[in-house]
């Protein structure tokens, strides 16, 4: 199948410098912060609004730079700077390469249903694969969604989509060392008992990355 191969990159540390291995014809999309260790990128996502978390901060009365997207002043430099396309609610004028995201076009597409910033990026592949710029690969990079809200909160948006994206055919590849997503015991041929619960912060325990076996999905 022919297409565009597309690396999307979160923070997660520990699958997150795959990001950097990727062969020169994969288009690496960074988000928020990511700028602090990819060393390659060829689009950029800041999903936040500009004051993110400054009534907190002052409700908790913490210092935060004021219209930084909740971050310190160098990531306003990065976004100004990228010199990459820069998706954003809105476009900014002093962000020179900042675009609105087309939120109400993906929202009509894949419902009212995007739950973080990864989400975004990967809805926004998918949308311009159905409009016909056709994508073959998707990779997932520094993304695991696995502990508190990240897991009962984010994660499942993301599986959703990723279900989307293997019904349109296109190739899921995971990082080499295996990753939470995709992921867990196949109910009663790999344990004989219940998936464990750690309570009320939505972490499964027992659950490890499977390199062996869901590296890629096509």
């Amino acid at each position: 199948m022919g297409g565009r191969k597309v690396c999307l990159v979160g923070y997660s540390s520990y699958t997150r410098e795959w990001a950097n291995e990727q062969e020169p014809d994969v288009e690496v999309w960074g988000i928020n912060e990511c700028h602090h260790f990819l060393k390659q990128y060829s689009r950029w996502y800041q999903m936040h609004p500009r004051t993110w978390k400054e009534s907190l901060a002052v409700s908790k009365n913490v210092e935060l730079p004021r219209n930084c997207w909740g971050r310190d002043p160098g990531h306003v430099v990065f976004l100004q700077s990228c010199g990459v396309p820069l998706y954003m609610r809105q476009a900014y004028s002093d962000l020179p390469s900042s675009i609105e995201y087309p939120l109400l076009e993906i929202l009509d597409r894949f419902g009212h249903y995007l739950t973080s910033t990864p989400a975004f990026s990967l809805a926004h592949a998918l949308y311009e694969h159905l409009e016909g710029d056709e994508i073959s690969e998707i990779r997932m990079a520094g993304i695991e969604l696995g502990v508190g809200t990240e897991y009962y909160h984010q994660r499942p948006c993301m599986e959703y989509l990723l279900g989307w994206a293997r019904g349109l055919g296109i190739e899921i590849k995971l990082p080499p060392k295996g990753c939470s997503l995709l992921s867990a015991p196949l109910y009663s041929y790999d344990t004989e008992e219940d998936m464990p619960v750690s309570g009320l912060n939505g972490k499964i325990l027992g659950i490890q990355p499977r390199s062996d076996r869901v590296k890629i999905y096509g």
